[in-house]
């Protein structure tokens, strides 16, 4: 039998493998991620990379920290519970995906002519960040990409399980 790595984050499959779109996928949480992007036009983020998924040889480990699950369980999944928020806090089919795609090959200096907030100020003006955001997905939905935004609105009234 061929060994197979995800398709999306390059783990192995040989435990969990799942095909979609005849490309194997180690969890349904990148199945999704990589339905999300071929719903929305973004599947060049995996043309971006010679090997799909993987680790580019120049950022490996400057992001190790952000594995660490207690991270995603503290900001993401505990709020979510806490407050019993519906269909929130995890990436899972027929969740509302709220997702950021960081380009950590570009950086952004915050100026106001740049700020998209319609208060027209931010706390991080002059601020010079070492990645830049490409691609803002709200509920599914992309509402930025490369600098164009879409205007409609996307967000969604939060329901709780209480």
């Amino acid at each position: 039998m061929e060994h197979q790595t995800c398709f999306h984050c390059g783990l192995d499959t040989k435990n969990s493998e799942i095909i979609f779109d005849d490309k194997s996928f180690c969890c349904n949480g990148c199945k999704t991620v990589y339905e999300i992007f071929s719903a929305n036009d973004l599947t060049c983020y995996y043309d971006l990379q010679q090997a799909p998924g993987s680790t580019p040889k120049e950022i490996e480990g400057k992001y190790n920290f952000l594995d660490n699950e207690k991270i995603v369980e503290k900001i993401s999944h505990n709020p979510s519970i806490i407050f019993e928020i519906n269909k929130r806090g995890f990436l899972r089919e027929g969740y509302y995906a709220d997702v950021v795609l960081i380009d950590p090959n570009s950086s952004t200096t915050v100026t106001k002519d740049s700020l998209l907030y319609k208060c027209g100020w931010s706390p991080f003006e002059g601020v010079k960040f070492n990645n830049s955001i490409n691609t803002t997905i709200v509920n599914g939905i992309v509402v930025y990409t490369e600098g164009k935004i879409n205007s409609t609105p996307q967000g969604k009234k939060l329901t709780f399980n209480r």
